[in-house]
């Protein structure tokens, strides 16, 4: 399925750290100095926000 949103071109190059527990990638490569990230999954549309507070809350 397409996405409705552009991609960053920074996120060709986001790092990812896999290990046996599962990957990790850093939030700030994923947020692109951005408050805010819409994530396509199964056709609903999230989003992963920075909080004021440094916190991440993902919404649907």
């Amino acid at each position: 399925m397409p996405c409705e949103f552009p991609m960053p071109k920074s996120a060709e190059n986001i790092p990812v750290t896999i290990n046996t527990g599962g990957r990790y990638v850093d939030s700030a490569a994923l947020l692109d100095d951005q408050r805010e990230l819409l994530i396509r999954h199964r056709g609903d549309t999230y989003r992963l926000r920075l909080t004021g507070t440094g916190k991440l809350i993902l919404i649907k």
